[in-house]
């Protein structure tokens, strides 16, 4: 049998209040375009994500690498090097 105590302990709903601020998108973003991207992603198939991922490790202009943490800052002036040269 369950104790009469138990029979009126109420929990208190706790209110939530959210606070809007003003979005901020990135350079050349919009709410559209993050909506345009959102419906992509929320509406692909496993298969399709699983070809995106996989296409995009078999570019052949870019790579995926570890670099240690201490080289990241000297690794990111020589890609910015390179790309204020055009290439």
């Amino acid at each position: 049998m369950i104790p009469s105590y138990l029979w009126t302990i109420k929990i208190p709903l706790v209110r939530r209040t959210w606070i809007m601020s003003e979005m901020r998108y990135p350079p050349g973003w919009d709410e559209q375009r993050v909506r345009r991207v959102l419906e992509h992603y929320e509406t692909q198939f496993d298969e399709e994500a699983v070809a995106e991922d996989e296409a995009a490790y078999e570019a052949i202009t870019q790579t995926t690498m570890g670099v240690p943490v201490d080289l990241v800052p000297t690794v990111r002036e020589l890609i910015a090097k390179r790309q204020s040269h055009g290439k």
